[in-house]
Parts: structure tokens; sequence; C-alpha cells
């Protein structure tokens, strides 16, 4: 019963989260119009939705990501992530006060979270469970050099232009500084994908069974997915 239980999850909410902002949008509902209880109704169901859907969208892209094996997986769990953070960011800005940085506060506390406090957690609890794990460090070296540049474009070097105000781009200097950042994210994930694939695919798992169905298909995964994000947003 969990496993069928699961499998109506995974399946259910996505759509749920869909149905669910279509019919908000539609209806005009907001949590910020009508009666009180109107409003902590449409909230808490929508917080609701909107976080088990998070995880179901994860665990869908998780279970893609192992399907496609690396380093395509990992494309894919960057992709789900990311969008999901986008879109929580920008629901923030477009209905929260008017705070020019929260975006880059957003970003630069993701960056602190995931290069110290992830990567130690796995560190730990991968010593732990495995005693010895094998460093690919041709690649991690790779994303520690994208991840540093990056970050100091977008979020140092701003402090110490002239052209504008602090802490901000001219309109030249934000339409250079974008496409850097394409270019460096590309010619990134060019050689994680064809030049040096090799340095970021990891030798082959032991012990990793997939958590989906077996009768699901990578499209299906994928669909539910795409469905799951297109409700978040």
């Amino acid at each position: 019963m969990s496993g069928f239980g699961r499998s109506v999850t995974s399946y259910a909410m996505p759509l749920a989260a869909l149905v669910m902002a279509v019919a908000v949008r539609a209806g005009g509902l907001s949590a910020d119009e009508g009666s009180l209880g109107v409003r902590i109704l449409v909230g808490a169901l929508s917080s609701a939705i909107m976080f088990t859907t998070i995880f179901v969208v994860l665990d869908h892209a998780e279970a893609v990501a192992r399907r496609v094996g690396e380093p395509y997986g990992t494309l894919v769990l960057t992709f789900a992530v990311t969008a999901i953070e986008v879109s929580i960011i920008v629901s923030m800005m477009l209905h929260g006060e008017n705070n020019p940085t929260l975006a880059r506060e957003s970003v630069f506390s993701t960056v602190m979270i995931a290069s110290t406090g992830v990567v130690g957690t796995c560190l730990a609890l991968g010593g732990w469970r495995h005693r010895k794990q094998a460093i690919v460090r041709q690649g991690t070296s790779a994303y520690l050099a994208v991840l540093i540049a990056l970050t100091i474009m977008t979020l140092i070097l701003p402090t110490y232009t002239q052209a504008t105000g602090p802490g901000t781009f001219s309109a030249a200097q934000l339409g250079f500084v974008s496409v850097l950042s394409v270019l460096l994210y590309a010619s990134f994930v060019f050689a994680q994908t064809v030049r040096h694939r090799e340095d970021f695919v990891e030798g082959q798992a032991h012990g990793v069974s997939l958590r989906t169905a077996p009768h699901e298909s990578v499209f299906a995964g994928a669909l539910l997915l795409l469905i799951g994000l297109i409700g978040i947003v």
C-alpha cells in the first residue's frame, strides 16, 4: 500500500499543483484579496500543495537523472532545482515589499549554503556511510572554477564599478556580464557533456536502486517533472 500511495502521490501532486495554479489565476483569487477566511484557505492550500509538489518534482527529477545517466542527470537536477528557486525568488519579489537587493541576497545565500553546508554534509555522510570516497578532482575543479567566476562577476564586481551607484551595473556592463556568464556556463556544459565528459562521470553506482516504479519511463517522469514545475512557477 505504501508503494501504491507513493505512486498515486507522484502522479497526482504535479497535476494538482497545475490545476490549483490555473484555478487561482482564472478565478482571480489571491492571498492578498477577499475575506480573511478566503485568504487563509487559499494561502494554506497553495502552500501545502506547493511544498508537497516540490518534493515530488525533485523525486521525479532524481528518477529521470538516474535513468539518463551522468552527466546529463546532473543537468536535469540542476534545471529542476534552479527553476524552483527562481520561481520562489520571483514570487517574493512580485508580492513582497520593494527590496531591490532580494535577488542578490538570495543567490548569495544559495552559494553559501551549497558550497559549505550542502557539500560539508555530503562529505560527512558519505564518509560515515562508505568510509572511503572517490573524488574526481578535474570535474570538481571545473565546478569550483565556474562557480567562483560567476560569483565574482555577479556579486562582487558590482561593488567596484564606477559607472553607476555602488553595487550596481550600468546597462552596458550588465549586458556584457550577462553574455559572459552565458558563454562561461555554456562552455562548462560543453566540457561536461562532450569534451571532458569522463571528468564528470563517477564510477558505477553500488547498490543504487531506482526509486520510481519500474514501468515509469523517462518520458513519463520528464512530463510529470515539467507539469510540476509549471504548477510551482
